[in-house]
């Protein structure tokens, strides 16, 4: 299994670095094998219509996008289902395959660089774009189920395995002491801790890596 052997990488790169502690245990929450099923946009149609944010992800559904260590930035809603800028999701996976600059953010190698949550409201959808590189990479986001529909997600991770941790487990697993929740490739996994938001990071993952993450 990859993450085996990072083990040994986490312990020598620890050593070296000072490691945080974590917020959080992990729920309980048991995995669901896919059978080896790289799928983009989950089960969705391709009529239905999907909106690309920032980072080049493409929300489905409605969301909004916070920053709580800017005290400036004023939250940006996202409804997929009437914004003018919205596409097919037959569209946005031509976009995806075919690679195009905007949409291959290749992964941040910090999590510090991630400070924007997205806040989804019940069955709202997120497609990442694509991972490359070398290291830790990390989401463009970090993310939240909206206030009353509790605090799980469902995650899936394509390509190549990931973790999912709130920050204090990103930062240590960056520092060099694995934290977080793993999923396996073409894995599905219900993930929560307890309100606080969740970010994706996967190390020197496949070219083409991405996630998959639902408030249902």
């Amino acid at each position: 299994m990859k993450y085996k052997t990072l083990l040994a990488f986490a312990l020598v790169a620890a050593l070296g670095f000072t490691t945080c502690s974590v917020f959080a245990e992990e729920l309980g929450a048991k995995p669901v094998n896919q059978e080896n099923t790289e799928v983009l946009f989950g089960d969705l149609n391709d009529n239905d219509k999907v909106v690309e944010l920032e980072d080049g992800g493409f929300l489905y559904g409605e969301a909004t996008v916070t920053d709580e260590n800017d005290p400036t930035f004023e939250p940006v809603e996202y409804n997929s289902f009437d914004d003018p800028n919205s596409i097919t999701v037959k569209d946005a996976k031509k976009i995806i395959q075919e690679g195009s600059a905007s949409n291959f953010a290749r992964g941040s190698n910090v999590p510090d660089s991630s400070t924007k949550t997205l806040t989804l409201k019940p069955n709202s959808h997120y497609q990442s774009s694509e991972f490359s590189g070398t290291g830790w990479r990390f989401g463009g986001y970090f993310f939240k189920a909206s206030s009353g529909s509790g605090t799980y997600l469902r995650w899936t991770s394509y390509k190549d395995a990931g973790r999912i941790g709130n920050y204090s487990e990103a930062v240590g697993t960056k520092n060099g002491s694995l934290q977080g929740t793993v999923i396996e490739k073409n894995q599905t996994q219900y993930v929560s801790r307890g309100g606080s938001g969740m970010i994706y990071y996967t190390y020197s993952p496949l070219q083409g890596t991405y996630y998959y993450v639902v408030n249902i």
